[in-house]
């Protein structure tokens, strides 16, 4: 027989170890407030929901998530070292609101949606993907080092807004699309990319003390992207048969 677990509306304080940690699917974490613990909320398993929790003062992550088709849903993390780690495929994070000192989401594995989190990370990377056939979709993130930073194939990066002190996006990898960010002031560069056939389309790239566009590979679509006049290069790049069409220079 399945188990179903419902954990809604509890207090959970100063915890050795986790606030809240399930093993299993189809279980439901919702409105609950963790504060001071090493990991907020664990689960490991498919289907489970979690949404509306408020998780507080966290030595490790804030939500550490295993499995697939998870919905991890308008959760606030605050004053805490790292956000959301997820490990697993075709997951939906929607509306989260993350303020840390480290790295804000750090995904592991394919098909997952990030869609419409705020992300503040006063460390490495607001948001980090490893994996292929994510979708990043407006989303607004705050770092110190890399806004945005994906390694992997056929990922989306589209209508997002990038504020970080190094560089706003970097992809390693190929067909990736980068669609309609904006990445300003930035100490390297709006967008930093290796690979091939990517395409970087309809983005503002301004006042990045670098370049707003720096790309090595082959077969990349470059189009319609807005840059900073500046001395310094607005777009450095190197390889073979890339395309390069309709920049707007302001």
């Amino acid at each position: 027989m399945e188990i179903i677990i419902v954990f809604p509306k509890n207090t959970l304080l100063n915890n050795v170890h986790e606030g809240i940690n399930i093993e299993g699917g189809k279980n439901t974490i919702s409105d609950n407030v963790i504060v001071n613990s090493t990991n907020g909320i664990v689960a490991d398993g498919g289907n489970n929901i979690i949404v509306y929790n408020k998780i507080n003062l966290i030595r490790n992550y804030g939500l550490m998530i295993y499995g697939n088709y998870n919905s991890i849903l308008a959760n606030s993390l605050s004053n805490s070292k790292n956000g959301l780690y997820l490990d697993g495929n075709r997951n939906a994070m929607y509306n989260n609101r993350l303020i840390v000192t480290s790295i804000g989401i750090y995904i592991k594995g394919a098909y997952n949606i990030l869609l419409s989190n705020v992300v503040n990370s006063g460390g490495s990377h607001g948001i980090r993907i490893v994996g292929n056939n994510n979708i990043l979709l407006k989303n607004t993130v705050k770092s110190k080092k890399y806004g945005i930073h994906v390694k992997g194939n056929k990922n989306k990066v589209q209508s997002s807004k990038i504020s970080s002190k190094t560089t706003g996006i970097y992809i390693k990898g190929n067909k990736n699309s980068i669609l309609a960010n904006s990445a300003n002031k930035h100490k390297n560069h709006g967008i930093e990319l290796r690979g091939n056939k990517n395409s970087i389309s309809k983005n503002k790239f301004f006042k990045n003390k670098c370049h707003g566009i720096w790309l090595s590979g082959a077969r990349n679509k470059i189009t319609s992207n807005s840059l900073s006049k500046k001395k310094n290069h607005e777009m450095k790049i190197s390889g073979k048969k890339n395309v390069v069409k309709g920049t707007k220079r302001k």
